[in-house]
């Protein structure tokens, strides 16, 4: 009965639902919602092993629909920063987004890393039109030929691809060890740096370093999310909010 349950595809969505909030689908989004949530579903129908599945989303580039883990950064079109901090809620269980315009509060966490650790991935640009298609829309003189054109070929305008993007302080930074509109070098938080290998993209490192098997935080954010879905309390108490001091209930 187990394993009956398990191939059906009434297990699919109910797992989908909850991978679907945690991941923050939208059927309507830029560049492929139905696509983001067909890759999500077929991920599950394969059993494809979770780091898998995190890797292919943070690493994710091209069109939806040829690669629907792209929606992972379509579904923060032009706010990478937010994206950057919503993934480490997410895959590290700890909750940056105060750090994005003041040290936190109550936390290890300063501004300053909260922009390097962002530098891994601002390169990534969810808008690709085409050359052919910028420079067709240059020649048309005519706006409602222009305007249709813009229409048919919209689909072509979100994807994600890498640049090399640099990412630069705020123009009020007011801490000491930076200057306003310094530019930043990408950094990891909790153990330190991440070697970026030869052929590798920053955003590939960064990736690698996230679902690597020695980042036990990876692992303990998973089993607590799994712990409280299944037990209906989670064992480190808030999921998305881990901090330096953060106990377990039962060690």
């Amino acid at each position: 009965i187990i394993d009956k349950l398990l191939a059906s595809e009434g297990y699919i969505s109910n797992s989908f639902n909850y991978w679907a909030d945690i991941l923050r689908v939208q059927s309507n989004m830029r560049g492929g919602g139905q696509q983001y949530a067909n890759w999500i579903k077929k991920s599950l129908r394969e059993n494809k092993a979770y780091d898998e599945m995190a890797y292919e989303m943070l690493t994710g580039e091209g069109y939806s629909w040829e690669n629907g883990a792209t929606g992972f950064y379509l579904r923060d079109d032009g706010m990478p920063l937010d994206n950057m901090a919503l993934a480490v809620k997410t895959f590290m269980g700890t909750s940056l987004v105060c750090a994005q315009c003041h040290d936190h509060p109550f936390d290890l966490w300063t501004q300053r890393e909260f922009y390097e650790m962002a530098a891994f991935t601002y390169g990534v640009q969810t808008r690709i039109r085409p050359e052919n298609v910028q420079k067709a829309q240059k020649l048309i003189k005519d706006p409602t030929v222009r305007r249709e054109l813009n229409n048919i070929t919209r689909p072509l305008q979100y994807g994600v691809k890498e640049s090399k993007r640099a990412l630069k302080l705020p123009h009020d930074y007011q801490y000491d060890d930076a200057k306003p509109n310094e530019t930043i070098n990408a950094l990891a938080i909790f153990n330190g740096n991440i070697r970026t290998k030869k052929s590798e993209s920053t955003r590939d490192a960064y990736a690698r370093w996230i679902t690597a098997r020695d980042n036990p935080r990876f692992t303990t954010v998973i089993v607590n999310r799994l712990w409280a879905k299944t037990f209906g309390a989670p064992l480190i108490d808030p999921i998305d909010s881990m901090t330096s001091d953060s106990e377990a209930v039962m060690p």
